[in-house]
């Protein structure tokens, strides 16, 4: 609902304000998943997909570690998205709103990762359908009233984000454990993922502001609002990605075909849907924009599902620096990409380009993927007994 609605209902410079701030929000979430999350999903990785379900039932139940680190890393996380919203756009209801979204939002992107990985799928399911129908439901109150632009966006986000952490229940916290003992023992891996993390970050979050720079806000607003509709294959890979990372999927050859497959029906079932789109009357609207577009968002739709894959993958195997490595070479192709073709050809130039360069990316990350095993930088015992705490 927060990707989708402020695309067709806000006009281009309120989705553009909007936007920035989302994408502060989703560089915070970058650095949980490398302090965090990642950290704890690599310690789960076994050579065959049989083995990780035996991995899992030696972790233990104890969560308080895991949702200690999440908290204070959430927090710290909305306090930078609100002060970096008020230092933008002034110190009032939008950087308060903002910041709690953030916030909250960042508190039940991690409790996902673990339920997932822990059999708490029907509860994390539940929590994201709740969210759902709140940020429905306040979107419906805020546009009848006339009043919906980047501030009543991010109070619908706000809405949903709240409920989710409300319905999922889990809170844990302790004193006795947080993020600075959680790196002293897990400090080498989690250097080696906060790195490619701020590669990515450069990428995913840099992209659109080289690009306004390049061709100009509608440029910008295009590129970030073909991110917002690819958010359903981020939602199915990311729900997976604590069991990519863990390596219960494997790597067999059935498995990446499938991934091929999958591959090619989203960059289809996108390609139609926005031609689709593109003859219905929404002017004025980002929406209009990618309606002009079909092939271009389709294709990257295909390249972004198999290249994300491939990506969790890597973030469970690889050494941290061959991991930098193929996420420089990431960073490049697709900022680079975009960058010259939002220059040369404006919107239509930019999302093109966005395509190739992510097209780039799967050759990256699939090159001798199969030859690495296991990562030896973080052992299934040294997480039980950090969890057993």
């Amino acid at each position: 609902m927060v990707q989708f609605a402020p695309i067709a209902l806000l006009d281009v410079g309120s989705y553009a304000r909007f936007a920035a701030i989302y994408i502060a929000y989703a560089a915070a979430y970058s650095v949980i998943l490398a302090l965090l999350s990642d950290v704890w999903g690599r310690s789960l990785r076994t050579d065959t997909a049989e083995a990780y379900p035996s991995a899992v039932a030696n972790i233990g139940s104890d969560k308080t570690a895991y949702y200690t680190v999440l908290t204070q890393l959430s927090l710290a996380g909305g306090f930078v998205v609100g002060v970096g919203t008020g230092a933008a756009l002034g110190w009032g209801a939008v950087a308060f709103i903002a910041g709690l979204a953030a916030a909250f939002a960042l508190y039940r992107a991690g409790s996902r990762y673990y339920q997932i990985n822990t059999g708490g799928h029907l509860r994390a399911a539940v929590a994201d359908m709740a969210a759902a129908l709140i940020s429905g439901a306040t979107l419906v109150a805020i546009h009848s009233t006339g009043a919906l632009n980047a501030t009543g966006a991010l109070t619908v986000w706000l809405a949903g984000s709240l409920v989710a952490v409300i319905v999922v229940r889990e809170f844990h916290y302790s004193r006795t454990v947080g993020l600075r003992s959680w790196l002293r023992t897990h400090g080498h891996t989690a250097r080696g993922l906060l790195a490619e993390s701020v590669l990515m970050t450069a990428s995913s979050a840099g992209t659109p502001y080289i690009v306004a720079a390049a061709a100009g806000l509608p440029a910008m607003a295009a590129i970030r609002a073909a991110t917002s509709l690819l958010y359903p294959i981020r939602l199915i890979l990311g729900v997976a990605r604590s069991r990519i990372v863990a390596g219960s999927f494997g790597r067999t050859r059935g498995t990446m075909l499938g991934v091929a497959a999958l591959s090619a029906c989203c960059g289809l079932g996108l390609m139609f849907a926005v031609s689709g789109i593109g003859r219905l009357d929404f002017a004025d609207t980002t929406l209009h924009l990618l309606g002009q577009n079909p092939a271009s968002l389709g294709l990257l739709a295909a390249a972004t599902f198999a290249s994300t894959y491939l990506q969790f993958l890597a973030r469970g195997i690889l050494r941290g620096r061959a991991l930098v490595v193929r996420r420089t070479f990431h960073t490049v192709a697709v900022v680079v990409s975009t960058a010259v073709g939002a220059a040369m050809h404006g919107v239509e130039g930019a999302l093109l380009g966005s395509a190739v360069g992510t097209l780039i990316t799967v050759v990256v990350w699939a090159i001798k993927l199969r030859d690495f095993r296991t990562s030896p930088n973080m052992s299934t015992a040294t997480i039980r007994k950090d969890a057993s705490r």
